[in-house]
């Protein structure tokens, strides 16, 4: 019996997670870096009806490769070739509705929709300016990008780490203690900026206007550390016991 309430009492002992020092210091560190976005990703294309399918759908494919070829021709494109993929293509049946008589079919709608790569921000407006120009009538939106996100985050991560170490240093000489190492991290990172912008349909803006303004602004690179720090000195002065585990009785 005795030998199994000391089994029992070691198993509950060895379960508890192990108390935190009381010579410890916690300290928030914040890092932030602000990119311009290096590339945009524009999403647009065509809506044609007509009243067959075929009608629609033959409508829409003449306009989409207009936009194709304003985009991609000449001795100078706006945009190489393989930056464009389609994203979206559809047809479907269009109705009327009355209360009396039901649905009726009035026609049909195609729609294609094409993914571009900007390599250049500085080219998107032009770029939507090109393509409603020949044809496009949906302009979905603009989706900025970072060629190298993992490195701006890495100098968030790096920047936040340095703060919170600058922090404990600022705290411990004013208490008289000395930083000894950390014991706990946590770490928060988060990303904001222009991101997507969605922008109106293009039948609802005037073609006729050259020129159309497109901000990229700047991206923005969060990253925060939670930092528990050991201290020693005679101002991180501790209950006894509390840093180290008593002797087990004999």
């Amino acid at each position: 019996m005795l030998a199994t309430a000391l089994y029992l009492l070691a198993s509950a002992n060895a379960a508890e997670p192990e108390p935190t020092p009381r010579n410890t210091l916690d300290v928030t560190g914040v890092g932030e870096v602000y990119v311009a976005p290096d590339e945009a990703v524009l999403t647009l294309g065509v809506r044609a009806e007509a009243d067959t399918a075929g009608g629609a759908f033959d409508a829409a494919a003449t306009e989409m490769q207009a936009i194709q070829t304003a985009l991609t021709g000449g001795a100078a494109p706006l945009v190489p070739a393989e930056r464009i993929r389609t994203s979206q293509l559809s047809l479907q049946p269009r109705y009327s509705y009355n209360e009396k008589t039901g649905p009726k079919l009035i026609g049909y709608e195609a729609s294609s929709i094409l993914e571009i790569r900007v390599d250049d921000p500085l080219d998107t407006g032009a770029v939507i300016d090109a393509a409603v120009g020949a044809g496009a009538n949906e302009v979905v939106g603009v989706n900025w990008k970072i060629e190298d996100e993992a490195a701006v985050r890495q100098e968030a991560l790096d920047a936040a780490v340095a703060d919170a170490r600058s922090n404990a240093e600022q705290v411990a000489n004013q208490l008289g203690v000395t930083i000894v190492e950390p014991a706990r991290v946590s770490i928060r990172t988060q990303d904001s900026g222009p991101g997507p912008m969605y922008l109106e349909r293009a039948e609802a803006m005037d073609a006729d206007v050259a020129g159309m303004p497109v901000s990229a602004g700047e991206q923005i690179y969060r990253a925060q550390v939670d930092v528990t720090f050991v201290i020693a000195g005679e101002g991180a002065a501790s209950e006894p016991g509390a840093s180290e585990p008593a002797e087990p009785e004999t």
